[in-house]
């Protein structure tokens, strides 16, 4: 009698074993871990993009990155990004906590991001959003976070804000609040 329970213990026991393994895994960590394995790690990248011409069009750094070839995805924490106008100049500049690069192409930003200009002939200087996603082809930047844009003698802000770094044109999109500071003439 004995072995009879201990052999529908087994039994039983190894249904549960099979039945567990053939589970669909839960989503959370594991999860993610499955869908980004990184193929390469690094500290202290640099990277420079020329465009078909052969003139600088960004140059890319952060203090560690990740990237997995496969999803063509890559991860980067403390990134800066500086974006070269057509006189090969550094016209803005930007500064993350994280992004994650889509493709080669699409650059989404998240937390303390600072934007600033580097041209004297633009009245604006600083963007300072929490999530912004910049297409590095063609320099549009985008955001549905609340954006402060601010210059000499003003500031602005809004939730969203549509733009293009190449054409200086930025638009805030909802609950705008424009400050001016008017200087007296002398």
């Amino acid at each position: 009698m004995k072995s009879g329970v201990s052999g529908l213990l087994a039994l039983i026991a190894l249904g549960l074993g099979i039945w567990l393994a053939l589970l669909p895994k839960r989503a959370g960590h594991s999860a993610l871990v499955e869908r980004f394995s990184p193929q390469h790690q690094c500290h202290s990248l640099v990277t420079v993009v020329y465009d078909a011409q052969g003139d600088l069009h960004y140059r890319l750094a952060a203090a560690a990155a990740q990237h997995d070839a496969r999803g063509q995805i890559s991860y980067f924490e403390q990134p800066q990004l500086q974006l070269f106008n057509a006189s090969q100049q550094i016209s803005w500049v930007v500064h993350a906590n994280q992004a994650r690069l889509v493709q080669q192409r699409q650059l989404y930003l998240s937390g303390n991001i600072e934007i600033r200009s580097l041209m004297a002939d633009t009245a604006l200087q600083k963007m300072v959003t929490e999530q912004v996603q910049i297409d590095l082809i063609d320099q549009a930047i985008q955001s549905d976070q609340r954006v402060t844009l601010s210059g000499q003698q003003f500031i602005s802000r809004g939730n969203g804000l549509r733009g293009n770094f190449n054409q200086r044109v930025f638009t805030l999109l909802n609950s705008v609040k424009t400050h001016y500071a008017v200087q007296p003439h002398a």
